[in-house]
């Protein structure tokens, strides 16, 4: 029978330590952001961090800092031991990085430490060498102003986190990810970066601008724009992108409060409001913003790793995130300065009722008797918009089962006889294999970027650039099946400077993207291309490659394909595709022609549709 007397235990504090572990030491990033904090905090102008097998078996970090007195180095490695703060004043106003006194104690329980450190003013410096449930052991040494920490065989003793680390690579783009943020929002300081013997990066003290141009590599060059931002309570600095290099993943964003790295869903909101009307909204805009707050109106101390914090008027630094981001785009004349309420009370829309006591109406145009749209009065306020804005209209078109039936009577008509789907299965495109019965004369290119198909009474509308892209993806992987790349050689070879994470992916996937028709070179940071695929434009060679990059990433996390497929489908949404391009007749024809050939003709490799059908009795 269970004794439910004298059940309640103090925990010994290598048990209470490892429970810390698990908040404050999550993986090898965890390690590096810690002791990289607490150099930043000793006052350090130079910090080199030398990773070996993604910080599983050694991380060793190495400053100019103050360093530590013998007599603190005994205290170092107890829990809640720290030099930060002394008072609940002194919690109310953090300035430090550090200042929990649990990261070096919650270290120390899960991997071997070694500590050595000298003050400027000691004679000699010391070495402490520590083991999980051990006493450390101290002695003095000859040593350098500074201190240097070396963590090596993390969760060797708890295997059950061990076995949880992810690979290599996975665990190196978190640290180097980490190191990127340290870099830019301490611009001011050197910072040196090794993994094994290969240097990742060493940027030295310089102005923001250049800093990020060092770490981001040249795809940034031209595209930032300056934020200087201060109302008398926030002050905003740093840079946004211009709308060019937004992307649907892997972008840049960081938030730095008072120097920390920040998330924040709410400011990166403010942000997106701001570029609204400029990208699209499956895109994030480049921004890495500087917020300089007084810390009595910030907490930080809400989880161990410190990416979260509250404000007191969070709406505050919202509306200033918003604003600043605002002007910055203004004054590139990206964004005009347009009066909203004074545009909305010169529209000639005029709400009319269609019956005295119904909530029922009309928009009609004033000036030329139109309806422009029936509504509600509780309906929402942006419904014209999300109803009729051109995103909307190919989804608004093919939402009604009418729509489908006349879309199959226009293939089967063009195509002969096909199974029809299911109600339920309605949305999905019908598989076209031939194109026998097209005509030239029933051909027209409409607007640079359509191709108008006229079958008996329908019309097919198809999307030169989506059906160009679906062509090469299949072009593309049906190559690799054949194992015949075909590629181009350039005269003068393009060198590339990759930023760190993008180095990390090309890592994974140099050997089959050379399979592809690329010819690649790598020397130390720089890459070099001397071969493309026939479908990559030479002149714009390197940015299409970094795209490329980020579009694999983006797939890979998206799709469920295998890495050629998601290879094949990131080179042909970056192909040349001329726009606005006058084709002839044969020129139309042959692209049909390869598009019914594909096995999925319909979408191109994003998922967009290729092609619209409409017949008479969809259109006015």
């Amino acid at each position: 029978m269970l004794d439910l007397k004298n059940q309640i235990k103090i925990l010994p504090d290598y048990i209470a330590n490892q429970i810390a572990a698990g908040e404050v030491v999550q993986r090898p990033d965890s390690v590096v952001k810690e002791l990289v904090e607490n150099s930043i905090d000793a006052g350090a102008t130079e910090i080199a961090v030398f990773i070996q097998s993604a910080g599983k078996q050694m991380v060793h970090i190495l400053d100019n800092g103050a360093g530590i007195s013998g007599d603190d180095l005994p205290l170092m490695l107890k829990r809640h031991a720290t030099s930060k703060i002394i008072s609940q004043e002194d919690l109310e106003c953090i300035s430090s990085f550090g200042f929990r006194g649990e990261a070096l104690a919650s270290i120390a329980s899960v991997a071997n430490v070694e500590v050595r450190t000298k003050r400027e003013d000691s004679e000699l410096g010391y070495k402490l060498v520590s083991k999980p449930n051990n006493e450390p052991i101290i002695e003095q040494m000859s040593l350098e102003k500074g201190t240097q920490i070396f963590v090596r065989n993390l969760f060797y003793n708890v295997p059950a986190r061990r076995k949880f680390l992810r690979s290599n690579l996975t665990e190196m783009k978190h640290i180097s990810e980490t190191m990127t943020k340290f870099a830019i929002a301490h611009y001011d300081k050197r910072f040196t970066y090794y993994d094994s013997d290969n240097l990742i990066f060493d940027v030295h003290p310089e102005e923001l601008k250049k800093r990020l141009y060092a770490l981001m590599g040249s795809s940034i060059s031209g595209q930032l724009l300056p934020v200087d931002y201060s109302d008398g309570i926030i002050k905003i600095t740093g840079y946004i992108g211009k709308p060019a290099i937004a992307k649907r993943n892997n972008a840049t964003h960081y938030f730095f409060l008072n120097n920390r790295p920040i998330t924040s869903k709410s400011l990166s909101y403010a942000v997106f409001l701001a570029f609204e009307n400029l990208i699209d909204r499956s895109f994030k805009p480049f921004y890495v913003l500087k917020i300089e707050l007084d810390p009595h109106r910030i907490d930080i101390n809400v989880h161990p790793q410190k990416h979260e914090v509250k404000f007191d008027d969070e709406s505050l630094v919202h509306n200033a995130i918003k604003n600043a981001t605002l002007n910055a785009l203004r004054q590139e004349n990206i964004l005009c300065n347009i009066d909203i309420e004074e545009q909305q009370s010169n529209m000639p829309i005029e709400k009319i009722y269609k019956q005295d006591d119904s909530d029922d109406f009309l928009l009609v145009n004033t000036g030329t008797g139109e309806i422009v749209e029936p509504g509600r009065d509780d309906a929402p306020k942006r419904q014209f918009k999300q109803n009729y804005s051109n995103d909307n209209f190919w989804k608004k078109s093919s939402s009604s089962k009418t729509n489908y039936s006349a879309e199959i009577s226009a293939y089967q008509d063009c195509f002969g006889n096909i199974e029809i789907p299911e109600e339920e299965d309605a949305q999905t495109i019908l598989d076209l294999k031939t194109s026998d019965n097209i005509n030239e004369s029933d051909i027209w290119q409409f607007s640079g970027k359509y191709i108008l198909l006229r079958v008996q009474n329908n019309l097919i509308i198809i999307n030169i650039r989506r059906a160009m892209q679906r062509i090469i993806y299949e072009q593309q992987l049906e190559r690799i099946k054949s194992e015949k790349p075909v590629s181009q050689k350039l005269l003068f070879p393009v060198q590339i400077q990759l930023p760190v994470n993008k180095r990390l992916i090309l890592d994974e996937i140099i050997d089959e993207i050379i399979k592809f028709g690329f010819g690649v070179q790598q020397q130390k940071d720089v890459l070099e291309l001397y071969e493309l695929p026939p479908e990559i434009d030479e002149s714009s060679a390197s940015g299409v490659f970094e795209s490329i990059i980020d579009s694999y990433h983006e797939y890979k996390l998206l799709r469920t394909g295998e890495l050629h497929d998601n290879l094949a489908a990131a080179i042909a949404m970056h192909a040349y595709i001329p726009k606005n391009h006058n084709m002839s007749s044969p020129e139309m024809m042959d692209l049909i022609k390869k598009l019914f050939k594909c096995d999925m003709p319909n979408n191109c490799p994003r998922g967009r549709k290729t092609m619209e059908a409409l017949n008479p009795d969809m259109m006015m």
